[in-house]
């Protein structure tokens, strides 16, 4: 399988902020904060409130982590809105190569984003493939950092074309076939210089550069594969750098939000339990209260700073990244869930 593109902000960096004191072990990674250091919640009062699906306390509290992370990555997702706004795409651009009739085994193509933003990601939508090959074919595109593999159908001397959702926040990829003995075509590229002889390969795109891969090494020289890529800027990335610059004030902003769910999950239980009824109206109140925390966290009072100054002040500082775009006429006035 190959990885979809998602261009939605996800929650993933927000869910690792917090976490069950009773699974951090010395082998594990901890959370910045437990939602034991929510008032009123501990593992025995999750797990009288668990239902059948939730099975124990600890997968209530999974829960509760997840549900809030998706609900707070949509609200930061406003803020980031709150006068800038992503760049989505920088168009899609396929290679100005050519094929040629010499045919060469082990050869490949490297991908790469040029790009210097933090929030770029490389996208690879299709391929143009030309080997002396006739069957399934295993392709494998290589990140550095994970390696994911694809079977195409080829037939001997004819383009094969194969669309594709690849894309990986890594800056380059390697594209190959995993049997080195299938001979692939060599690829022309046309060259630029005054007089129109000799120089270097053209960028096909501002974003984008092409070269050739040649038994495991970089090679001058591109084989088999023509591709029509593209980047995009990811705010889920986005996300994850603002989490990474003030991990704590996300943490605790993450931690109001999961009380307010957790006691209005209290409130619509069907499980009655002395241990966790408070009443009807305290619970209310308390789902009240922890959203008028969150609230204030999220925004800001005249005594707190809230994500909202943060995400500002921090995007100010990157007016020159090409994928942050100041837009002052998309203003919202605050985020409320």
């Amino acid at each position: 399988m190959l990885p979809n593109n998602n261009s939605c902000i996800t929650s993933n960096c927000l869910e690792s902020l917090v976490g069950v004191k009773a699974n951090c072990t010395p082998a594990t990674k901890c959370p910045q904060m437990y939602i034991e250091q929510i008032q009123g919640i501990d593992i025995k009062k999750l797990s009288l409130v668990a239902n059948q699906q939730q099975v124990s306390g600890k997968m209530l509290a999974v829960d509760l982590i997840k549900n809030a992370s998706d609900l707070m990555a949509a609200d930061i997702d406003l803020l980031i809105s709150n006068g800038y706004r992503m760049q989505e795409s920088f168009g899609e651009q396929s290679s100005l190569c050519s094929f040629g009739t010499a045919y060469q085994n082990g050869g490949g193509i490297v991908v790469k984003n040029t790009s210097t933003s933090p929030y770029s990601r490389l996208n690879i939508s299709g391929l143009e493939i030309l080997a002396q090959y006739t069957g399934v074919a295993e392709i494998a595109f290589n990140d550095g950092k994970s390696i994911v593999l694809k079977d195409v159908e080829l037939s001997s001397g004819v383009i094969a074309p194969v669309e594709l959702d690849y894309s990986t926040n890594q800056k380059s990829v390697q594209i190959y076939f995993t049997d080195t003995a299938i001979q692939g075509a060599i690829i022309n590229c046309p060259t630029k210089s005054g007089c129109g002889c000799g120089g270097n390969n053209p960028l096909t795109a501002k974003m984008l550069n092409y070269s050739g891969y040649l038994s495991g090494m970089p090679y001058a020289t591109q084989y088999s594969f023509k591709p029509t890529a593209f980047v995009t800027c990811d705010k889920s990335m986005l996300l994850c750098e603002l989490v990474k610059q003030s991990p704590m004030i996300y943490a605790a902003t993450l931690l109001y939000k999961i009380g307010e769910l957790y006691f209005l999950n209290v409130e619509l239980s069907n499980r009655v339990n002395i241990e966790t009824s408070t009443g009807e109206e305290n619970k209310k109140d308390m789902a009240v209260y922890f959203n008028k925390l969150y609230n204030s966290r999220l925004n800001g009072t005249s005594q707190t700073l809230g994500l909202n100054t943060v995400i500002s002040n921090y995007l100010k500082g990157k007016q020159r990244d090409k994928c942050i775009i100041c837009d002052g006429i998309y203003k919202v006035a605050w985020a409320t869930t």
